[in-house]
């Protein structure tokens, strides 16, 4: 699932960083570098997501929901593999995964949501990308209510709302000053 809401990068770390003081929260790579294993971190690792939008291949897991993220050997056409000097690279799964994403729309005057994804029991079956034992291994209601603790400080940080999404106050600044415009899946507009 997808609940957007606007932000400049160094507010979207600062969410990153204020999910480690949700219990049992853990920091992944998501996707690994070529040749290599998935990183964890204890704390927030605010190298990986500087000068990346604040996002870069970094998932959280709140552990105390269970769905244990497991490892994915990915092999790579021979093309990427000659190219990146590794024929795999390791993606973690989980359906108790937490991601900030940015869309980025491509006219540089546009500024695109921020995509917090997580899934729901019903659409992580649906999408029948995970084994049955890893869905039944999460606590979905625990699930939910982390989803909703997160939505929640997202909500309270935010200066405005735009289409229903949150504006944090770096967002708002942003239009405001550069003359930027907010856009999501259509038409654009300010705060």
């Amino acid at each position: 699932m997808i609940f957007n809401f606007f932000a400049m990068q160094e507010e979207v770390i600062s969410l990153w960083e204020w999910l480690g003081q949700l219990p049992g929260m853990q920091y992944f790579e998501s996707i690994s570098q070529p040749g290599q294993d998935c990183r964890q971190w204890i704390k927030c690792p605010t190298q990986e997501l500087e000068g990346s939008g604040g996002t870069s291949r970094i998932m959280a897991w709140p552990s105390l929901v269970g769905g244990r993220p497991v490892a994915r050997l990915v092999n790579l056409d021979p093309a990427d593999a000659r190219r990146l000097g590794a024929r795999s690279l390791t993606r973690l799964s989980t359906p108790a995964q937490i991601k900030f994403s940015p869309f980025i729309h491509p006219q540089a005057t546009y500024l695109g949501p921020i995509e917090f994804r997580y899934e729901t029991e019903k659409f992580a079956t649906e999408l029948g990308f995970f084994e049955a034992d890893q869905l039944q291994s999460v606590d979905w209601s625990a699930l939910g209510r982390t989803v909703g603790v997160i939505k929640k400080e997202i909500r309270r940080r935010a200066i405005a709302n735009w289409r229903s999404a949150p504006v944090l106050p770096g967002a708002a600044h942003h239009v405001r000053e550069a003359g930027s415009k907010l856009w999501l899946w259509g038409p654009t507009g300010t705060v």
